[in-house]
Order: structure tokens, then C-alpha cells, then sequence
């Protein structure tokens, strides 16, 4: 009875979810969880067709607080997402040009509650001047967050209409936004062996390994792209001869064409995680734009 029951409101409820919605799996945020629950039964948004809009006219625009790039202070900024161009931009000044303008095609957003320590948190990813570019956002309300996060979604979605013409539409939205697929703190020495052992804070990201001084700076001080096992990307338990294992840790070894990246972690399970995320890249193939 109970899953007759729950098969019911199901259908009632999650009738016309749009496919660019991002749906909660177990590892997802409290606010993304939270928001989900209260747009079925509360705001009851999925019950009718188009009973949603992320996007007024194709317009999102409102102010998010961003943290500045140098230093731990956030302050308001508005933002401006635009669907006809599919860009987003922000300002500093009301009467100037906005900061940047983001094309939301190369634009990643992930949502960061733990590493900001904020529950509404996001952070947006995007390429300037050749090097990756984090802005870190949050907002006070839980909606507010999460319906910006859609409103990205909603306006890659389109994008993607557009640029895969004849692509179904669940596999472009299944090509959206991608979280991260694994972060933390990791000890790294450099080439000669010589140097001292430094905390980086390392982001796995796709197809590209990023470290940083600290969690939220603006930039990596070193971005990698990881391709496959049969182009020379390894990763290996331990460190080469010669090198010795930071005091109380476990090292292992990147090995990328041209250059070996010597790192160690503070537990074992932390260095067993790192290597199957590493290797589960290596042994993925290089993938077109999108799949068939």
C-alpha cells in the first residue's frame, strides 16, 4: 500500500520536473535536498506543465554575495544571466561595464557548502586569460541559490539544444555541469626531491588536476590535464628512489609526459581514494563533445 502510495504522489508531484533540473542524490547539499522537497510540496512547481520559470524572458538577474579575489571578504554584486546570448555577467559598479562576462558554454558551477562553510554556497568555474578562474558565491536563502543553479542549468540546456541539433535531449542534459570529482588537502615536493613537503589544496576536476594555495583562491597556481594510461598517464603507489615520504604519510606518484607529481596524504584511505580517482580518469577514454 505504502508503495502504491508513494508511486502516486510520485507521479503527481515530479510529473513535469523539467530534465535540465538537477534531482538530489545522496551525496548532494542540504539545501539541495531541502529546495527539492519544498518545490514538490510546498511550491507543488512540477504539477502543471511550464509551472516553473527559472529564466523571466530569458532574464536572471539579482545580487549573490562573491567573495573577493584577494582576500576573505564577500561582498554584493549583481548578476545578470542573459539566455539570448547565454552569458553571464556581474558588476561592480551599477553604471559601468559589468567585471567579466562569462560564457556559460565553457562555465562549470558546483555547489561548495563544506569548503566555503556556508550552507548556500556555489562556485563557478570558467577559463580567463588561459588559466581557470573560481568565484565563490552564497546567497542567505536556500531558494535563491538553488534557482540560480537551475537558471545555469536551464540556460546550458538551451545552449545545447542549439549547438546538438538531433541529440536527445536526455543526454544533453545529462551534459551539463559536472561536480567535482574529488578535493582536499594533499602534501606536494617538487622535482629535485629537495624541497621541502607543502599543503596544497587539490581539485580533481573532469579531466584536469588543479592546486592551490588555499580552498578559495581565485586561481590554481597549476592546472594539469590527465589523458589515458596509453599516452603515459600513471598513477602509482609510493614515491621513485631517491624521494622519502613526508613523516606519518602516504606518498604516491602522478606520472604525466614530461613531468612526475610526487604527493603524499595524512591516511592511508585518503591515499587509496586519490589513486582510484586518478586512475578511474586514466582509464577512461577521451570523450567527443558529447555522446551519441
Amino acid at each position: 500500500m505504502r508503495q502504491n502510495g508513494n508511486q502516486v504522489a510520485k507521479e503527481k508531484y515530479e510529473k513535469h520536473v523539467p530534465l535540465f533540473y538537477r534531482q538530489p542524490g545522496p551525496n548532494d547539499p542540504d539545501v539541495v535536498r531541502e529546495q527539492w522537497v519544498r518545490a514538490k510540496y510546498d511550491r507543488k512547481e512540477f504539477v502543471q506543465e511550464n509551472g516553473v520559470s527559472y529564466l523571466q524572458g530569458g532574464i536572471k538577474e539579482g545580487f549573490l554575495h562573491k567573495r573577493r579575489k584577494d582576500d576573505n571578504k564577500f561582498q554584493l554584486r549583481r548578476f545578470l544571466l542573459n539566455e539570448h546570448d547565454y552569458t553571464l555577467r556581474y558588476f561592480v559598479n551599477e553604471n559601468k561595464e559589468p567585471k567579466d562576462v562569462i560564457a556559460v558554454m565553457d562555465m562549470n558551477a558546483c555547489f561548495c557548502a563544506g569548503k566555503m562553510g556556508i550552507p548556500n554556497a556555489l562556485q563557478i568555474t570558467y577559463t580567463k586569460d588561459g588559466s581557470t578562474r573560481c568565484l565563490y558565491l552564497y546567497t542567505e536563502d536556500g531558494k535563491d541559490i538553488v534557482d540560480w543553479y537551475n537558471a545555469f542549468r536551464a540556460t546550458k540546456f538551451t545552449l545545447n539544444r542549439v549547438a546538438f541539433p538531433g541529440t536527445n535531449a536526455s543526454v544533453l542534459a545529462q551534459n551539463l555541469f559536472k561536480d567535482f570529482t574529488k578535493e582536499g588537502w594533499l602534501w606536494k615536493t617538487g622535482p629535485s626531491g629537495k624541497e621541502s613537503w607543502k599543503q596544497r589544496w587539490f581539485t580533481l576536476h573532469d579531466r584536469y588536476l588543479m592546486y592551490f594555495n588555499m580552498p578559495l583562491d581565485a586561481y590554481p597556481i597549476k592546472e594539469v590535464f590527465l589523458g589515458i594510461n596509453d599516452q603515459g598517464y600513471k598513477v602509482k603507489e609510493g614515491l621513485p628512489p631517491g624521494y622519502k615520504e613526508k613523516e606519518h604519510s602516504y606518498g604516491f606518484t602522478v606520472k604525466v609526459p614530461g613531468r612526475e607529481f610526487k604527493l603524499c596524504c595524512d591516511t592511508h584511505s585518503e591515499r587509496q581514494a586519490w589513486m582510484k580517482a586518478l586512475a578511474t580518469v586514466f582509464h577512461t577514454p577521451l570523450a567527443a563533445q558529447l555522446p551519441e
